[in-house]
C-alpha cells in the first residue's frame, strides 16, 4: 500500500518577509519564535501551501508582517501603497527565522 506522501504530491511555496522594526508584530513573532525581540532577524521565511499574490505592489515593494492575528499572519508593507493580507494559518506550512 502506498504512503499519503507517495499519494499526493504537496508543493511548499517560500517567501521572505520582513521583520517590523517596532510594534505589537514584532513582539507577536518574537513570542511565537520563543526568541527575544532584540534577537530577531531582519526577516523571517514562510512556507505556504497556495501562492501569496503580489497584485498592487510595486516591484520594489518588500512585504513584512504586521501583525500575527487569530485569523492568520497579517502581510503588507510599512511605506507606499500595497494591499494588506490575512495570511490564513492553515495556510502555513511553517515559519522560521531566516
Amino acid at each position: 500500500m502506498p504512503c499519503l506522501a507517495e499519494r499526493y504530491v504537496v508543493q511548499e511555496l517560500l517567501y521572505s518577509l520582513k521583520v517590523p522594526a517596532s510594534g505589537a508584530g514584532r513582539a507577536e513573532l518574537a513570542a511565537l519564535l520563543d526568541v527575544d525581540p532584540k534577537a530577531l532577524p531582519e526577516r523571517v521565511r514562510i512556507s505556504t501551501l497556495s501562492p501569496l499574490s503580489n497584485r498592487g505592489y510595486s516591484a520594489d515593494a518588500e512585504a513584512e508582517v504586521i501583525r500575527l492575528m487569530p485569523e492568520g499572519l497579517l502581510i503588507g508593507t510599512s511605506t507606499g501603497k500595497a494591499p494588506r493580507m490575512v495570511v490564513p494559518w492553515q495556510n502555513l506550512a511553517y515559519l522560521s527565522e531566516e
